[in-house]
């Protein structure tokens, strides 16, 4: 596998789910957001906040093959629990992200779904 640079990562996740956003606005927003920390795994970026209480919001970049996102997810969930976190928050408006949650060996809650938000959830760490 090949060893993109962040921009690549952060342009390919763009083109393939947001073509209308440009992808350096994107990329220089999440270098600039202050509370927030970015981990790299594979070709994939997790940006995630600390929300407290053993809990963490986060967002991907994803521009692994589909055949090893799950390794990638997988690998983000161990190293969020072995950083004291229980519970992620996320959203995404792919339903597949569900599927490569369950098969990276982790179970979610869905809270919501929404049209335009689309599926709003959490994913339960040391279960």
């Amino acid at each position: 596998m090949n060893s993109l640079s962040l921009e690549e990562i952060v342009k390919i996740e763009l083109e393939r789910t947001s073509p209308e956003k440009n992808w350096e606005e994107v990329y220089q927003l999440i270098k600039a957001l202050p509370e927030d920390r970015v981990v790299r795994v594979n070709n994939s970026l997790f940006i995630f906040t600390d929300r407290g209480n053993k809990t963490a919001s986060f967002a991907m970049c994803n521009a692994d093959d589909i055949l090893i996102m799950h390794k990638s997810l997988k690998e983000f969930f161990t190293l969020m629990e072995q950083s004291g976190f229980n519970k992620l928050l996320c959203s995404t408006k792919r339903k597949a992200m569900l599927r490569m949650v369950t098969k990276a060996g982790y179970m979610y809650k869905i809270n919501s779904v929404s049209p335009n938000e689309g599926i709003s959830g959490e994913v339960y760490l040391n279960v």
